[in-house]
């Protein structure tokens, strides 16, 4: 009987400091990194990011953690829930790499759709009011504004 008593108390004492640990989130705050670090292997296994901070963000609702990567620019995004967080939530970087494509127009101009008007920025000459929406070709006008 002693033997019995012996490992409940044992074992209450130890779901006590389990549960004293994970309500201070230092449980909460170590699922969230190793969630995070499983992300972004999964997500980006070519690149190499080393773990740099991690703390809670009450205003986002979630913890936010910092990474550097292999040319030291830091990365970061918020894992969601307080005491399970193990889902990436804002801020997570969904491509690798983003570049962002210039494109040069010929011209300016105020384009005449259906009853609205358009500040538009194109190459060659406007569509006329019969053109459908969907069949425009955006190498050839893009819609800077609408004028009313």
């Amino acid at each position: 009987m002693n033997k019995k008593r012996t490992i409940i108390v044992t074992i209450i004492i130890i779901l006590i400091i389990i549960l004293g640990l994970w309500i201070s989130g230092i449980i909460p705050k170590q699922i969230a990194r190793i969630s995070a670090t499983t992300y972004l292997k999964m997500k980006f296994p070519k690149k190499q990011y080393e773990y740099v901070d991690i703390e809670w963000s009450s205003s986002f609702g979630g913890y936010s953690i910092k990474f550097k990567d292999e040319n030291d620019k830091t990365v970061g995004f918020i894992m969601n829930n307080k005491y399970f967080p193990i889902s990436p939530g804002q801020g997570t970087f969904a491509q690798e790499d983003r570049t962002i494509k210039y494109k040069t127009y010929e011209k300016t101009g105020v384009w005449n759709y259906g009853n609205s008007q358009y500040w538009v920025a194109y190459n060659g000459e406007l569509p006329d009011g019969d053109t459908q929406e969907y069949m425009l070709n955006s190498e050839e006008l893009f819609i800077i504004a609408i004028i009313n």
